[in-house]
């Protein structure tokens, strides 16, 4: 029954265009942690260009 009752919720939302019905459950994290873990993140994207550059470098000395 709870799978129907979860159906009708969601089409219900459809037509509720102002949000009133939303129970939003929002977690409270630390915001100096959110920013470490962004900071990780774009540590590990600018490492991968690191080696994207480096790959390619190698690549353009085997060529010449």
């Amino acid at each position: 029954m709870k799978k129907w009752s979860s159906f009708w919720s969601g089409a219900a939302s459809i037509f509720d265009l102002s949000g009133a019905s939303r129970n939003i459950k929002i977690k409270s994290h630390d915001r100096q942690s959110d920013a470490e873990l962004i900071a990780q993140d774009w540590q590990l994207v600018g490492d991968d260009i690191r080696k994207a550059i480096d790959s390619f470098v190698v690549e353009e000395n085997e060529i010449k």
